[in-house]
């Protein structure tokens, strides 16, 4: 069986009992996406340096006795609907990706959905 093929709660245990490590992990994941998506077109982006970037920190993290929780160490892949810093979003538009949008985690409330809130 390949890292790729693991649940969710297998690939987590096995990484929180350092049985795999998040960059085999990742390296698994990464393969498969290019081995199947020529073919299936799944996914708009693949940000495979920010994985492994990712990746090598959970790895380092853990090693040091670190660990954050089951998701610690899990790649993940997010709908192209979800704005992601520094990474193109198309949001299903036809017009193709942009980066002109600002991150959710950039956001801050306006003053109308402040006051929508407060009224609740």
């Amino acid at each position: 069986m390949q890292p790729y093929e693991l649940t969710l709660t297998a690939a987590a245990d096995a990484i929180r009992e350092r049985q795999l490590s998040p960059v085999e992990l990742a390296d698994s994941v990464l393969q498969r996406i290019t081995q199947v998506e020529p073919h299936l077109q799944a996914y708009v982006t693949v940000t495979a340096e920010r994985t492994h970037r990712a990746a090598r920190e959970a790895e380092h993290d853990i090693a040091n006795d670190h660990y954050r929780g089951p998701l610690h160490g899990i790649p993940m892949g997010l709908k192209d609907l979800i704005d992601v810093a520094g990474t193109a979003t198309s949001a299903s538009s036809r017009s193709g990706p942009t980066t002109a949008r600002r991150p959710i985690d950039q956001l801050q409330p306006s003053a109308h959905t402040s006051q929508r809130s407060r009224s609740r």
